[in-house]
């Protein structure tokens, strides 16, 4: 999570905490930073505010997708411009979202979006567990 307030930071984990497939592993309040994290957490997501000290937002994600396995990137912002929108997309966002009542129905949704299923039922596609046991019913 990549935010300059530490009031957002304390609202997104708090969010996401409510998602079994999510495990926050890292924040940062600045560009740099956020960029050196993630390269050493190797997150599958990112939550990403467009104006933050340093590289911004969108400068940051540029980076970020230009790593070999890149995360997804929803950026979360107040900034409703058009021109930001742009921008952010242009740089390899996945999501553009924006900081308002509804931010945990647009969180939940995204990362429904990108990530799907139950966690349990991805372990199991990939074969980490046996098949549910179904009862026969017929007679």
């Amino acid at each position: 999570m990549v935010d300059d307030s530490p009031l957002v930071l304390v609202l997104l984990a708090r969010i996401l905490a409510r998602d079994e497939r999510v495990l926050i592993v890292g924040s940062a309040s600045e560009g740099q930073k956020a960029f050196q994290s993630a390269t050493m957490a190797h997150p599958d997501l990112v939550l990403m505010d467009l104006h933050i000290p340093g590289a911004d937002g969108a400068e940051i994600t540029r980076w970020l997708k230009q790593l070999q396995n890149p995360p997804i990137v929803l950026m979360v912002t107040s900034d409703e411009s058009p021109e930001a929108r742009t921008r952010c997309l242009r740089a390899g966002a996945d999501a553009f979202l924006i900081k308002g009542e509804d931010l945990a129905v647009q969180l939940q949704t995204a990362i429904q979006n990108f990530f799907g299923e139950h966690l349990d039922e991805q372990k199991r596609k990939a074969g980490y567990l046996p098949e549910p046991v179904t009862a026969n019913t017929e007679m």
